[in-house]
C-alpha cells in the first residue's frame, strides 16, 4: 500500500499533465486565430495551460509536494464552483466545469493516495518498529521523519 498509492498518484498526475497539455496545444492555435479584441485573454489562458501542465508533471515526478497538491486542487475546485455557478449561458463554462471537474476529482484522488502513504508510514514507524535514536532537540516528528519506515515512504513519494 505505502508504495502502491505513491505510484498511483504519479499515474493520477501524469494523466493532469497531458491533459493540461493537449489544452495548452489547443490553445495556442486558439491565440494564432484570435482578434485583436481577445488575443490577450487566449495568450494568458494558453499560458495557464503550459504552467499547470508544469505542475502536473512535477506531481507526477515528486508527488509527496503536498502543498502543491492543494494548491492545484483549490484552483481547479474554485474554476469548477466558479463555471457551475455561471452555468450554461456563458460560454465555456459547460466545457471548464466538466474538464475542471475531472482534475478535480484526479487531484483529490492522487492527494488521498499520498497522505494515505505517509500515513501508513507513520504507523509503521510507530511503537511496534523500532524506535529512532532521540535526543532532546527532536520533536515526535522528526523521530518518525527518521525512522527506516518512514524513509522508504519519503524515497518511494519522491
Amino acid at each position: 500500500m505505502r508504495l502502491l498509492f505513491p505510484r498511483i498518484a504519479r499515474a493520477l498526475a501524469g494523466v493532469a499533465a497531458l491533459l493540461a497539455l493537449v489544452a495548452f496545444a489547443s490553445g495556442v492555435s486558439a491565440v494564432a486565430g484570435a482578434g485583436d479584441e481577445a488575443a490577450m485573454v487566449e495568450t494568458w489562458r494558453s499560458v495557464g495551460f503550459g504552467t499547470f501542465a508544469a505542475l502536473f508533471a512535477y506531481l507526477a515526478v515528486r508527488p509527496a509536494a503536498v502543498g502543491l497538491w492543494v494548491i492545484v486542487l483549490a484552483n481547479k475546485l474554485a474554476l469548477t464552483i466558479a463555471a457551475v455557478a455561471y452555468g450554461s449561458d456563458v460560454v465555456g463554462a459547460v466545457d471548464s466545469a466538466i474538464w475542471d471537474g475531472a482534475l478535480v476529482v484526479l487531484l483529490s484522488a492522487g492527494l488521498t493516495l499520498v497522505l494515505a502513504a505517509r500515513s501508513a508510514s507513520a504507523r509503521r514507524a510507530g511503537p511496534e518498529s523500532e524506535p529512532p535514536r532521540q535526543d532532546s532537540r527532536r520533536s515526535g516528528q522528526e523521530a518518525v521523519d527518521a525512522s527506516p519506515a518512514h524513509a522508504q515512504t519519503e524515497r518511494a513519494l519522491n
